[in-house]
């Protein structure tokens, strides 16, 4: 691609230097001078710097783009839409599972509620909610490392995009999602730990 380009005035407009696009771009600084210069580079490296600048990739070039380029741009916008539905569908497995380990906690849970002997109730409650908490730490490392890892290489298109980025929600609805979140993430288990665990309520 020979044509000049808008790379670095939305660089600039957002106060960066050219080293922290590369560095929010996961690219060399070399490839960043390149690309602002107008010199060839490929469509997944753009793509990469549009995502971090939260631009469509046709905004990185000037309207008198040759049609050769721009049914590139729209060939790579059709592929990158493809891969964000399908890492939103990979997502949504994650999730599954996370809902299942869940339900298998509580399920435990309760049945030490079957546990007749004080003594051993109370340590098996205790190493209950140890390991309720550290399973949830571990699966949000092993979704933000390797999970993430993995949806990156199969869908290098959709890197350092936000795929849950939707049409603008109405605040309400914003307020119910994060409600929503709370609810099933923080209030649901910590009555159940308190019901069936610890047997406060």
């Amino acid at each position: 691609m020979k044509e000049n380009n808008n790379v670095a005035q939305l660089r600039k407009a957002k106060g960066w230097t050219q080293e922290r696009l590369a560095d929010e771009a996961k690219l060399s600084v070399r490839t960043i001078q390149r690309i602002e210069k107008g010199e060839e580079s490929s469509l997944e490296s753009m793509g990469l710097v549009a995502n971090v600048l939260a631009v469509p990739i046709s905004d990185l070039f000037n309207q008198n783009s040759v049609d050769d380029e721009n049914n590139m741009i729209k060939d790579y916008s059709y592929e990158q839409m493809e891969q964000i539905n399908e890492r939103r569908a990979k997502k949504k497995l994650f999730l599954l599972f996370i809902i299942i380990y869940n339900f298998f906690m509580l399920y435990v849970g309760a049945q030490l509620e079957h546990i007749k002997d004080e003594k051993y109730a109370l340590i098996f409650s205790i190493l209950w909610v140890v390991l309720f908490i550290c399973g949830w730490i571990l699966l949000m490392y092993i979704r933000e490392s390797y999970w993430k890892k993995k949806l990156d290489k199969l869908y290098p298109l959709t890197k350092n995009i936000d795929i849950n980025k939707k049409a603008e929600k109405k605040p309400e609805y914003k307020y119910v999602e994060i409600a929503s979140q709370i609810c099933w993430r923080i209030v649901v288990p910590l009555l159940f730990i308190l019901k069936f665990v610890l047997h406060v309520i």
